[in-house]
Order: C-alpha cells, then structure tokens, then sequence
C-alpha cells in the first residue's frame, strides 16, 4: 500500500520528522531481525526476501515524502 503523490505532498511534516520517520522504520525492521539475520549480513549475504521488501518499502515512503517536502 502506497501514498499518492498529492496525499504525499500534502503532509505537513519537517526535515527532522522525515528523518526520525526513516530511523524508526529502519530500527522496526532491524528490531525483527534474528540472529542467524546478523550472521547473513556479517558474513556479506543479503537479507531474508521478507525483510528486504521491508525494508525497502519503507525507504521507498521515506524518499517519496522527502521528494514531495523538497519540492514544496
């Protein structure tokens, strides 16, 4: 489930509130990862599929409300 761009756009957060967005959506997934996880990344493997579709949703929410602030 994504945001529209005009939904995006119209939020009314700061740089500092984007930023803290990005670190809590970054530490909700690290705080689900298990320790064979840790052991993957140490050992240069990628994350479990689950994960990295995760993370990479809410990188992608995060640069597109950035995207959307800067333009505004």
């Amino acid at each position: 489930m994504g945001l529209l761009s005009k939904a995006v756009a119209a939020l009314q957060f700061s740089q500092g509130e984007i930023v803290v967005y990005c670190a809590c959506s970054t530490k909700h997934v690290v705080q689900n990862l298990e320790d064979a996880d840790f052991k993957n990344l140490e050992a240069g493997n990628d994350l479990r599929a689950s994960f990295r579709a995760e993370e990479e949703g809410a990188l992608r929410l995060c640069a597109k409300i950035w995207e959307a602030k800067q333009r505004h």
